[in-house]
């Protein structure tokens, strides 16, 4: 976890895969902390209002480098997002 905090006004997080590139979750509250070791499937936090959208929605990041970014669906390639609605 390379990041904790907020941007803008909204919560974000942002971790650091071995691989050496960041994802960034936003608008999330953290269930951990900056520094924390995770591991996938591992709970990172909660999805909060994002105050654009009707209801709850996910902005997700892939940085692979200082001002480079990449298009996060191709760390799924080939497979189906799954998305769970808020108990």
């Amino acid at each position: 976890m390379t990041f904790v905090g907020t941007i803008a006004g909204r919560p974000v997080i942002t971790l650091r895969h071995p691989e050496g590139f960041d994802t960034t979750y936003e608008p999330v509250a953290a269930d951990v902390e900056r520094g924390a070791h995770v591991n996938r499937g591992q709970v990172i936090g909660e999805i909060t209002s994002g105050g654009h959208c009707e209801k709850r929605c996910l902005h997700w990041g892939y940085k692979v480098a200082k001002d480079a970014y990449r298009d996060p669906l191709t760390l799924v390639s080939g497979i189906r997002p799954v998305l769970l609605p808020p108990l």
